[in-house]
Protein backbone atom coordinates (compact mmCIF):
# COMPACT_ATOMS: atom_id res chain seq x y z
CA UNK A 1 0.00 0.00 0.00
CA UNK A 2 2.74 2.39 -1.04
CA UNK A 3 4.76 3.54 1.94
CA UNK A 4 1.82 2.00 4.20
CA UNK A 5 1.96 -1.19 6.39
CA UNK A 6 -0.59 -3.69 6.10
CA UNK A 7 -1.66 -7.30 6.69
CA UNK A 8 -2.89 -10.37 4.98
CA UNK A 9 -4.48 -12.74 6.63
CA UNK A 10 -6.49 -16.31 5.16
CA UNK A 11 -9.33 -18.05 6.69
CA UNK A 12 -10.19 -21.67 5.76
CA UNK A 13 -8.67 -23.79 2.57
CA UNK A 14 -8.91 -24.10 -0.95
CA UNK A 15 -12.26 -22.57 -3.01
CA UNK A 16 -14.00 -21.78 0.30
CA UNK A 17 -10.92 -19.51 1.64
CA UNK A 18 -11.16 -15.94 2.95
CA UNK A 19 -8.30 -13.54 2.18
CA UNK A 20 -8.59 -10.53 3.96
CA UNK A 21 -6.41 -7.38 3.68
CA UNK A 22 -5.94 -4.45 5.99
CA UNK A 23 -4.04 -1.38 5.82
CA UNK A 24 -4.40 2.51 7.40
CA UNK A 25 -7.68 4.15 5.73
CA UNK A 26 -6.42 7.07 3.93
CA UNK A 27 -7.90 10.52 5.10
CA UNK A 28 -10.66 10.44 2.27
CA UNK A 29 -11.57 6.86 2.71
CA UNK A 30 -9.76 5.50 0.01
CA UNK A 31 -13.00 5.58 -2.23
CA UNK A 32 -12.12 7.51 -4.52
CA UNK A 33 -12.33 4.44 -7.45
CA UNK A 34 -13.73 5.68 -11.18
CA UNK A 35 -16.67 3.57 -10.91
CA UNK A 36 -19.10 3.08 -8.24
CA UNK A 37 -19.91 -0.36 -6.89
CA UNK A 38 -22.84 -1.11 -4.82
CA UNK A 39 -22.82 0.11 -1.03
CA UNK A 40 -23.72 -1.94 1.91
CA UNK A 41 -24.29 -1.84 5.59
CA UNK A 42 -21.32 -3.72 7.67
CA UNK A 43 -22.26 -2.79 11.40
CA UNK A 44 -23.24 0.62 10.83
CA UNK A 45 -19.94 1.44 8.67
CA UNK A 46 -20.63 1.98 4.66
CA UNK A 47 -18.58 -0.37 3.01
CA UNK A 48 -18.64 -1.75 -1.32
CA UNK A 49 -19.39 -5.13 -2.32
CA UNK A 50 -18.36 -6.41 -5.75
CA UNK A 51 -20.26 -9.94 -5.99
CA UNK A 52 -20.15 -12.27 -9.11
CA UNK A 53 -20.74 -15.98 -9.90
CA UNK A 54 -17.06 -16.55 -9.05
CA UNK A 55 -16.65 -14.66 -5.71
CA UNK A 56 -17.56 -11.71 -3.95
CA UNK A 57 -14.93 -8.66 -2.52
CA UNK A 58 -16.40 -6.37 0.10
CA UNK A 59 -14.35 -3.37 1.15
CA UNK A 60 -15.10 -1.31 4.38
CA UNK A 61 -13.19 1.31 6.88
CA UNK A 62 -13.70 1.06 10.67
CA UNK A 63 -11.69 3.20 12.90
CA UNK A 64 -8.66 4.39 10.42
CA UNK A 65 -8.28 0.57 9.30
CA UNK A 66 -9.11 -0.35 5.70
CA UNK A 67 -10.47 -3.98 5.12
CA UNK A 68 -11.11 -5.82 1.72
CA UNK A 69 -12.30 -9.47 2.15
CA UNK A 70 -11.98 -11.48 -0.44
CA UNK A 71 -13.06 -14.56 -1.61
CA UNK A 72 -14.87 -17.16 -3.97
CA UNK A 73 -17.77 -17.25 -1.43
CA UNK A 74 -21.37 -16.29 -1.90
CA UNK A 75 -22.39 -12.59 -0.71
CA UNK A 76 -23.43 -13.09 2.63
CA UNK A 77 -20.15 -15.11 3.63
CA UNK A 78 -18.08 -12.46 2.86
CA UNK A 79 -20.44 -9.61 5.05
CA UNK A 80 -20.41 -12.06 8.06
CA UNK A 81 -16.56 -12.22 7.43
CA UNK A 82 -16.34 -8.04 7.26
CA UNK A 83 -18.43 -7.49 10.19
CA UNK A 84 -16.27 -10.16 12.06
CA UNK A 85 -13.39 -7.72 11.51
CA UNK A 86 -11.91 -4.58 14.21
Amino acid sequence: MGDRNGALSTYGRGMGAIVVLQHEAEASGGRDTAFKLPEINIDGATGTELATPLGTIVTVTRGGVRYVVAGSVPPVAAENAARGLG
